[in-house]
């Protein structure tokens, strides 16, 4: 998860377009194992925290395409839920927490 997400930043960062080309696949096979790590913070804090980095830099990439609109609901929903458990014990996963649910909000 974390060479996924260091990826996904990384590009996003430089403007690549490898980003948006790959983004609607890697939305659509890999977004739903990212959510479930996201969902399971409270038994891997650190493996949520680098779900979270890479859902921000897809969500910011992609924007409002048709891949990952459906998912918004679902993604928000598991990052509230990381963020919480950030509050309580890891100060990491509640930051990522806020930029994933800053960009999740702007789509």
């Amino acid at each position: 998860m974390t060479i996924l997400a260091n990826v996904a930043v990384v590009l996003h960062r430089e403007e690549s377009p490898h980003l948006e080309e790959l983004g609607p696949s890697l939305a659509r096979e890999v977004l739903p194992v990212v959510l479930m790590e996201i969902e399971g913070a409270e038994l891997n804090t650190r493996m949520s925290v680098q779900a979270c980095r890479f859902l921000n830099a897809l969500t910011r990439a992609l924007g409002g395409d048709p891949e990952i609109l459906p998912l918004k609901d679902t993604a928000f929903s598991a990052v509230s839920l990381a963020k919480r458990v950030g509050q309580l014990r890891h100060a990491a996963l509640a930051k990522e927490a806020d930029e994933c649910m800053a960009a999740l909000e702007m789509i």
